[in-house]
């Protein structure tokens, strides 16, 4: 999830939409994620320390 929260940062420019949809498409391949949907991966990330 390192990758998807330095997209976020550089490449989506902070876009909390584009990091949602990627995320909500790496579930829809039933990739295991230790969250439900693109929405959490932000606090969980957050948490986990990759976002300030």
């Amino acid at each position: 999830m390192w990758i998807v929260a330095e997209a976020y940062k550089s490449l989506f420019n902070r876009d909390r939409d584009q990091t949602v949809a990627l995320v909500d498409d790496l579930l829809a391949t039933d990739m295991y994620l230790p969250f439900d949907d693109g929405e959490a991966f932000f606090s969980w990330a957050w948490t986990e320390g990759l976002l300030p």
